[in-house]
């Protein structure tokens, strides 16, 4: 892969995001983007078994995205999303699923590993939500 092919990559996905696919093993560019695309199409793969109100939240958060002129990419959809949809994705309803400890991983690849817990994401969700509502209710009476 020619520098200028895979500085064009670079340059629409992030230099940030394309650093997480650099594995010990394949430092090489065309495996950087290898190791990225392969993980698109894990990703797809799951993409069905998400309920339709889920996959109508995240299209309108991509829908969001372009039309306020920014490129779409991983973070800002994470972003985009609501409060609500991140409280319902880690409700028991969806802890079934085995894709949901992925999701949440990649999701929130900052949040400390013994916090990434379907039962520790469950409850500072729901504290960040009381918090949320408080601060509305707060901010309303004044």
């Amino acid at each position: 892969m020619k520098q200028q092919e895979y500085d064009g990559i670079v340059e629409a996905v992030s230099n940030d995001r394309l650093s997480a696919y650099i594995s010990t093993s394949n430092t090489s560019k065309e495996g950087i983007i290898s190791n990225y695309l392969n993980n698109i199409e894990v990703c797809r793969a799951f993409y069905p078994l998400l309920d339709k109100n889920s996959v109508q939240k995240i299209n309108e958060a991509k829908n969001t995205i372009g039309l306020r002129g920014y490129n779409v990419t991983h973070g800002r959809i994470v972003a985009e999303l609501s409060l609500g949809f991140w409280i319902s994705f880690v409700s028991k309803r969806f802890s079934q699923y085995p894709y949901q400890s992925f999701i949440l991983k990649n999701a929130f690849p900052n949040c400390l590993k013994y916090m990434r817990t379907l039962k520790i994401m469950q409850k500072k969700f729901e504290n960040f939500r009381i918090l949320r509502n408080r601060i509305l209710i707060m901010c309303r009476k004044h």
